[in-house]
């Protein structure tokens, strides 16, 4: 073989393998650009970010790293579109809870001002019924004792047509908190049965337990008001098998009798003290 044959293979083996390495390099730096590409797709699939255009230069680039890249295109706006609609329905069911919550309270605060005297902040006359039902459901059942007291102003009209319905207004809440605080927190109820008179429900309590709360009830009302204002009251114990409307006529009955002996008492002490 001549030495120009010699040179001319071993050129042209040369140029082929620099044929095949220019490919190699070039088809290295594909793979590596997709590579690349399907790397940053899934970074910002793992970020929730939405995905953004893959760039591939290269139009030769294999059909099966095209189908992956596409694929990861696909995923991430799946995820996008999940998070959105559970994001959504989170919203939802946030908005929902605080909804329902916004009911409950509004139920309770519609409860509370069923049962409560708006004035004063004590129990109003619809609770009163309904304690006293529940008392002497209990009273039967258990055997258990329970006291009633009707409490009435004896002075108040004056007190209003002296200083007017404002204050007088003023006056019915300071006597209320009174009220409150003679009696047993953990037992007893207050009620404001209309204008100024009262009623308290002892549970567990006898008429000479009940006797000994009212004569507390008095004093520190005369304390508060430094005699300003007094006070008849009535007393009474349930008996079983007695109505309510029983059980309050004679809570009433002794309140009254209590009121009358008063007036007699003042009739008698102005007629003393008339001149001859």
């Amino acid at each position: 073989m001549s030495s120009a044959l010699l040179i001319a293979g071993f050129s042209s083996l040369l140029v082929s393998l620099i044929f095949l390495t220019v490919a190699y390099l070039r088809q290295r730096r594909l793979y590596e650009q997709i590579l690349n590409e399907i790397k940053r797709a899934i970074e910002e699939l793992a970020k929730g970010e939405g995905p953004k255009e893959i760039n591939i230069r290269d139009s030769a680039s294999p059909k099966l790293l095209s189908s992956i890249i596409d694929g990861v295109k696909k995923l991430s706006e799946e995820k996008m579109e999940r998070e959105e609609r559970l994001s959504d329905l989170e919203k939802a069911e946030k908005a929902m809870l605080n909804l329902l919550e916004d009911m409950d309270e509004t139920k309770k605060e519609l409860h509370r001002m069923s049962i409560t005297d708006e004035l004063t902040g004590l129990y109003n006359r619809r609770m009163f019924y309904q304690v006293l039902e529940e008392e002497s459901r209990r009273a039967e059942a258990e055997g258990r004792p329970f006291s009633l007291i009707i409490l009435d102003l004896d002075n108040f009209k004056a007190y209003n047509d002296e200083f007017g319905h404002l204050e007088g207004d003023k006056a019915l809440q300071e006597i209320a908190k009174v009220f409150e605080e003679a009696i047993r927190k953990d037992k007893d109820k207050v009620f404001r049965m209309g204008g100024d008179e009262f009623a308290i429900v002892l549970p567990d309590t006898t008429k000479g337990l009940a006797s000994v709360i009212a004569n507390r009830i008095r004093e520190r009302l005369r304390e508060r008001w430094d005699g300003r204002f007094s006070i008849s009251i009535g007393i009474t114990q349930y008996r079983p098998g007695t109505d309510i409307t029983h059980l309050i006529q004679r809570a009433d009955k002794a309140m009254y009798e209590e009121k009358k002996r008063k007036k007699a008492g003042n009739a008698s002490t102005n007629k003393e003290a008339l001149p001859n």
